[in-house]
This record gives C-alpha cells, structure tokens and sequence, in this order.
C-alpha cells in the first residue's frame, strides 16, 4: 500500500473517531438533531473528468463538523437561488460509507471544502472552511456566470 493511501486511511480513522466522539456528545447534550442532518448524494460520477451537464459545487461536509453545519443555512440558500440556474450546488456527506470514496478521489484534508466542477468535468476552483456567501458566489459565478451571483 502507497504512502498517500496509508495517510488516508489513518486520516480518515482519524476523522471517524473525533466524529463519533463529537457526535455522541452532542446527541447527549442535545446540540444535534441526527434527523436534520443533510443526505448524501449517492449518483455521482466515479470520474473527475466525466462530461457533466452543469456546472456544479460540491460542498463535501459531515455532519458531526461544527463549520459545516454553520456553512448549512448558506449552502441551502445557493441551492435553493442557483440550482436549475447554470450551476448545480451538491452536498457530499463523506462520513457516509458510499461517499467515503470523495476523499481520495477529492484528496480532501479539511471540511468543509466547496470544489467547483465545470461543465467539462475539470475541476475549476476549491475552498476549504467555513467561506463569507460573497466569495462562494464569485466562485459559483466563475463556472455559471451572473445567473446566481445576486
């Protein structure tokens, strides 16, 4: 086994270990309603290079992570205001076992982290952290155009 794939795997045991913790502490103290955590998206592409339909952002999150949850108010109002308008915005639960595969296939070390994919497949542009709704608007505007940047 490679060394990138043996820091992954450590990485995300790592990952999975403080979100169970994170997890049952807050189910204990009542901080985190399991049934408003956002689902997965399960029809994704394999392939970074696939020819997509649309423009899209992947939020790629769990939902045991404290700035996903204070990114989710925004990333459900750039859904709800860009999807069906030149760009798609997804949400990728990557503590899910089918989703487990975005983290190598994304190399992603950080959540939340916003990777903006374009028509072509090719990605164009990544955040990572928490992000102010003006930047992911510039970034959603660089692969869509102006139809959501108001």
């Amino acid at each position: 086994m490679n060394d990138r794939k043996k820091r992954s795997k450590k990485a995300l045991v790592a990952l999975f270990v403080a979100g169970l913790a994170a997890f049952l502490w807050l189910q204990s103290s009542g901080g985190f309603d399991a049934s408003t955590a956002r689902s997965s998206v399960g029809q994704e592409s394999s392939g970074r290079s696939v020819a997509l339909e649309t423009p899209r952002m992947m939020e790629l999150f769990a939902p045991y992570c404290p700035s996903c949850r204070e990114m989710d108010p925004l990333v459900a109002k750039l859904k709800e205001k860009c999807d069906n308008k030149g760009v798609q915005v997804v949400q990728v639960d990557i503590s899910r076992t089918e989703n487990e595969r975005f983290i190598d296939e994304y190399d992603i070390d950080a959540i939340p982290t916003f990777v903006f994919i374009d028509a072509g497949g090719q990605e164009t542009g990544r955040l990572v952290g928490k992000q102010p709704e003006t930047t992911l608007r510039e970034h959603l505007s660089s692969i869509a155009g102006p139809k959501c940047a108001s």
